[in-house]
């Protein structure tokens, strides 16, 4: 035993030395030398483990491995820093030396006489294979029936022999489960759901379930549910049919079964596939981006820190499950409330809700409002995606195999109105049960759907550490940085002792076992020599009639004890939906050359719309009659390898023993690199005082701008230590003053903010510095100080601020909170939109479904900006195009996508009439028109560009600038009284109007002459500042005019915030609002220094639409307050702020609007 430990240890010593030499190799000559030799020190065998991967696996090089080969000029090019520094890569050194020794200590005993799977791979190859996991297992698994890769932690077992499925679902159940991490990670979407839990919780709610699923009501409200949300769909489509549009499939998909779950579940009609309900889709959309966050945590090593410290995307999270639960606790009590009525008519009742309440009836005891939020909640989460999901493969592999497609059409006519034509109505009401169960080859063809694109691909979660005797979730050391490639598209089976498997493989307590549906579904052993030929035939008898297969074979639906409940609920659902379409419409891809990827995550996701690349080409039923040619042959099978490119934002897991030493080595490195970079040159300098590091700035992350202001007090400019440089930190206006004006050209935006905000802001104004700066800031400064442009903004301006006053009349009528941020984020988008590309975006209306997407896109391509400010990993997490960076990457497609098309129409405008075209008064027409007349001057990319700079400027600043304005005069009613009665003497006098007529009255004239109300918007802004902190990379070692230095890389930063609180600048009553101290003797407004006021900015780099936020903030307030009366909604509620670029309130600001007159 000693010997054999001895061995291991030994080769664990070579493996050792070979990682070592390999990382010291990318260290000093750079990364493109290294990815194949790390890989192949880490593939070798161990002794007393198989020699099968040894023997079989070539060198790794870039010619097996194109994708890192492209990948490698990435990292390389020219402007763009590698993401791994010197001292991260001697981090990973000590974290590989960490794991090695846990390593060879976990396997030192028991292992002489036991015969593990054959290694396959590791953890470097799944990363390498991301973008096409499934796939590579599949690979993997024609090789090896069982297999493992191997990770520093444990050994992660795969496997699609049906021997062992059965026999980890089944025969062995106890000894695979969840899991403790799994449960951590999910907990504040999932709660004590029935897919987040083990033990007695899971077997209480799987008993309650299995009766309810059971039950005739249930199967009878949720068909006529299925046969409501189809008609609706299927009206969708015709209208595109008939108008020959093209129509996202997967999108209506989504937002069909969300809607019919939650209604079954819930009893309550969300309306996100209509978009009636705007509570509706804020729960959509909050339960979407929970989703997502969710699967960001299991990429994400830092996720508890960041929400201990509520920052990033685990604020982000905490919004999302806010929003959730606030719904979903407001549909409970309205149903506790409906039952405490009338309780038997509330007994009649068939949805989920409803049935668990008067279950709570009996057994008063049994659950409360929490669990029976995580029970529902659950049902809808797993009856979401899955389902939608499986009808977008569905209605794929169909336009791809046109005879199946027709024979399901056929069979769908013969079983429900025969020779008869019907419309959607009547159709839908003839799906009865007995039609459905006639259904077989419909049933066949989603089955063959679900054998190759199975909802869930490879059956895998994290990996839990100690769930027997502790309460507590802990992890392996070293586990938590190196989870990535596993969790994305996978359901794991934790390992709770040792065992055998069937085919005589051990496998180790804590080992992670994956049954593979994805991979198995591709077999030949099991499915025969078509097995990756789409053909439904394979499920049916000679008489027709489907032949269900064993579900440890096909395991779409897990088999054994927690084998679906709602597997024959899924099928109606899909069935209904699926009649309804092919009864109505025939579908062909909109572009027949274009072939669906998939995003590996948790469940199988296309990757992208369902056009495919276009859209789908839909016709109406009519359009069957006749013969046609079959668009791809009426072969009997098709064979699917669609092209698998993009993977999915995810984060990681907890900061586990390795992730905290790395933290520490990198911080004992930064204090010697700092140390030596100081060592010189510095004897007679004299530098900012240090006030702390950035683990300070951490710990106050959730009151930065705050901490800021205290230090700012204690000293007027100081720094910050990091690993790398200083941040310096200034409220001086001398300093301001010489940063921002006279010396100018040795601050600037630098490559570093250049790189992180390229994808959103690219070369637009407010990203670059040098002569593209210049020539920008040439156009836009003619373009500003035109009248032209200030009468079409105000023209804009007024008719949004009308649209808004309607939207706040009709609550202040009914006499119903409002939420003011939200509103005024919708509005300024509106406006700033229209005046930049001359298009109404219709956010505030939400008349525009495309509009809508693109202000999502835009909401979030924006925070997740911010999110690499915060995130050490974002590039490489962009290179492999997974987590947040995926995720950015569709956000900034949806966002260009609709910017290009706006422009290619003005294009085409101006080449049919540019008489009239040069009429136009919007800003991206008039940069066209000087296009027009210099060619060379900017390109389409440019002005997209430009023009999308614009609108990030003037929206969140302008409507933050609003809210917090509108938050201030419910504190100080004196105030609010004062601005209403100057808007009024402006403006009408002493008579009434109405919204349309006074937003007219608010002229050029009128607007001046509201000083009152100037005043109060500058002092929001003094004490609110759009953007509370803005840094300035120093090009050169320079001086401060204050006396202290500052060195070429430093980070420094005045303070906008912090210098509007401070005493020295304002007075003993500098955090009071008081906008008289704005106001000469006259009442006439008398501004500051921009260097003592910097909202915005000062110098070359001062803000140019300055005048056109006045004019447009003026706006909206004058709207507001001539015709309302505010106040906060709940009177003792304070307001603070998210830490962002910007100055965002965190959370709605709820307001109680009353009619003035």
């Amino acid at each position: 035993m000693m010997n054999d430990g001895g061995r291991y240890s030994g080769a664990v010593v070579r493996r050792l030395t070979d990682l070592i030499l390999v990382l010291s190799t990318t260290m000093w000559a750079g990364p493109q030398k290294s990815t194949s030799a790390l890989l192949n020190a880490t593939i070798h065998t161990l002794p007393g483990e198989s020699t099968s991967v040894r023997s079989r696996t070539p060198p790794l090089t870039t010619e097996h491995y194109p994708a890192a080969a492209s990948r490698r000029n990435t990292i390389s090019r020219p402007g763009m820093d590698w993401s791994l520094s010197q001292p991260g890569l001697l981090a990973l050194s000590l974290l590989v030396v960490v794991t090695a020794l846990y390593f060879a200590r976990w396997r030192r005993g028991g292992s002489k006489h036991r015969k593990y799977p054959p290694v396959a791979g590791t953890i470097l190859h799944l990363l390498l294979k991301f973008g096409r996991l499934l796939e590579y297992q599949t690979e993997l698994s024609r090789r090896y029936r069982t297999f493992r890769m191997i990770t520093p932690t444990c050994s992660y077992v795969y496997t699609v022999e049906p021997a062992n499925v059965e026999y980890i679902l089944k025969t062995n159940f106890a000894n695979y489960g969840k899991g403790a991490l799994m449960y951590d990670v999910a907990k504040d979407l999932l709660g004590d759901g029935i897919f987040n839990v083990d033990g007695a919780k899971w077997r209480h709610q799987r008993k309650v379930a299995s009766h309810e699923f059971s039950t005739r009501v249930l199967r009878d409200y949720s068909s006529a549910v299925f046969r409501d949300t189809a008609t609706e769909l299927a009206g969708i489509v015709s209208a595109a049919a008939r108008a020959r549009e093209r129509v996202d499939m997967h999108d209506l998909l989504m937002r069909s079964t969300l809607d019919s779950v939650f209604e079954v579940g819930f009893g309550v009609s969300l309306g996100s596939l209509s978009g009636a309900s705007e509570e509706g889709a804020a729960f959509a959309r909050a339960f979407d981006d929970a989703s997502e966050q969710v699967l960001y945590r299991f990429f994400d090593p830092f996720w508890k820190a960041k929400k201990l410290l509520n920052v990033s995307s685990e604020a982000a999270m905490k919004r999302s499950v806010r929003i959730i639960d606030d719904f979903v606790y407001a549909v409970i009590d309205r149903k506790i409330e409906q039952m405490g009525r009338d309780q038997q008519e509330f007994a009649k009742k068939e949805d989920i809700l409803s049935r668990f309440l008067l279950e709570r009836e009996r057994d008063p005891g049994c659950f409360d409002n929490k669990y029976l939020r995580d029970i529902i909640l659950n049902f809808v989460i797993a009856g979401r995606d899955t389902t939608a999901g499986t009808l977008s493969w569905f209605l794929y592999v169909l336009c791809r195999n046109e005879r199946v497609q027709n024979r399901i059409a056929q069979e769908v006519h013969a079983v429900t109105t025969g020779d008869r034509n019907v419309d959607t109505h009547e159709f839908v009401g003839c799906l009865t049960e007995d039609a459905i169960s006639k259904m077989h080859y419909l049933h066949a063809a989603l089955t063959e759907t679900l054998r190759l694109y199975p909802a869930v691909p490879i059956v895998s979660w994290p990996e839990p550490q100690l769930l027997q005797n502790t309460n507590k979730f802990s992890t392996y050391p070293g586990h938590d940085s190196l989870m990535i490639s596993f969790v994305a598209a996978q359901d794991v089976k934790h390992c709770f002792s040792d065992d055998t498997l069937p085919d005589g493989y051990a496998i180790r307590k804590g080992d992670m076992v994956n049954y593979q549906p994805y991979p198995m579904g591709r077999m030949k052993f099991l499915w025969g020599a078509d097995a990756e030929e789409f053909r439904p035939e394979r499920w049916l008898d000679d008489d027709g009639v489907f032949v269900p297969v064993s579900p440890f074979k096909f395991p779409a639906f897990q088999a054994g004890p927690r084998i679906c409940l709602g597997k024959e609920f899924a099928y109606r659902q899909m069935k209904i939906f699926a009649a309804a379409l092919l009864y109505l419409f025939r579908f062909e891809m909109w572009d027949a050359n274009c072939t669906m990827g998939y995003r590996p995550m948790l469940t199988l996701k296309m990757d992208g719309p369902l056009y495919p690349s276009d859209n789908l080409n839909l016709q109406p039923s009519s359009y069957r009659a006749g013969s046609h040619t079959a668009a791809h042959g009426g072969a009997a099978g098709a064979r699917f390898s669609p092209e698998h490119q993009r993977s999915q934002p995810g984060m990681e897991s907890p900061l586990g023993q390795s992730a905290l030493l790395t933290l520490l080595l990198v911080l004992l490195l930064a204090l010697y690199y700092l140390a030596r970079l100081r060592r010189g040159g510095s004897k007679h300098r004299k530098y900012p005082p240090v006030a702390g590091t950035m683990i300070h700035q951490l710990l106050n992350i959730g009151r930065l701008v705050d901490y800021q202001t205290e230090l700012s007090r204690r000293y007027r400019t100081f720094r910050m230590l990091t690993p790398t440089c200083n941040y310096v930190y200034t409220v001086e206006p001398a300093n301001v003053e010489y940063i921002l004006k006279t010396n100018f050209a040795n601050y600037g935006k630098g490559v570093m903010t250049h790189d992180v905000l390229e994808d959103l802001l690219g070369d637009g104004i407010f990203n670059v510095d040098g002569a593209k700066w210049r020539h920008q800031r040439k156009v836009a400064s003619l373009e500003f100080s035109t009248r032209m442009l200030r009468d079409f903004s105000s023209a804009v301006f007024r008719d949004t601020a009308t649209e808004l006053a309607g939207i706040v009349d009709a609550a202040a009528r009914a006499q119903e909170r409002v939420d003011m941020q939200d509103l005024l984020m919708r509005s300024t988008l509106d406006s700033i939109f229209k005046v930049a590309f001359g298009v109404n975006l219709g956010s505030l209306s939400g008349a525009s479904e495309k509009s809508a997407a693109f202000a999502k896109a835009f909401d979030d391509a924006s925070e997740r900006v911010l999110y690499r400010f915060f995130d050490l990993f974002w590039r490489i997490k962009r290179i492999l195009n997974i987590s947040s960076e995926a995720a950015m990457k569709r956000s900034v497609r949806i966002i260009d996508d609709f910017v290009y098309a706006v422009i290619d129409k003005k294009i085409e405008q101006m080449g049919k009439d540019q008489q009239e075209f040069a009429k136009k008064e919007d800003i991206l027409s008039r940069f066209l028109l000087e296009r027009e007349r210099d060619p060379d001057c900017f390109d389409k990319k440019y002005l997209r560009d430009i023009i999308l700079n614009f609108v990030i400027a003037g929206r969140d600043t302008t409507s933050g600038t609003v809210s917090w304005f509108l938050y201030a005069i419910c504190r100080h009613e004196r105030v609010q009284e004062r601005i209403a009665r100057e808007v009024r003497a402006a403006t009408t006098g002493d008579g009434d109007v109405g919204i349309h007529e006074f937003a007219a009255c608010l002229t050029e004239e009128a607007i001046s002459k509201m000083q009152y109300l100037h005043a109060a918007l500058t002092e929001t802004l003094r004490l609110y500042p759009g953007v509370p902190i803005d840094v300035k990379y120093c090009f050169s070692d320079d001086t401060l005019p204050d006396g202290y230095a500052v060195k070429k890389g430093d980070m420094v930063n005045y303070q906008p915030y912090p210098m509007g609180r401070m005493k020295f600048l304002w007075g003993e009553d500098a955090e009071e609002f008081r906008p008289e101290r704005w106001l000469g003797d006259d009442g006439v407004f008398v501004p500051e220094s921009s260097f003592k006021f910097t909202a915005f900015q000062a110098g070359p780099r001062i803000c140019l639409g300055k005048e056109f936020a006045y004019r447009q903030m003026k706006i909206f307030v004058a709207v507001l307050l001539y015709f309302f009366k505010f106040e906060m909604w709940d009177r003792n509620a304070t307001v603070g702020y998210r830490p962002t670029l910007t100055l965002k309130m965190d959370g709605p600001l709820y307001v109680r609007a009353s009619l003035r007159r």
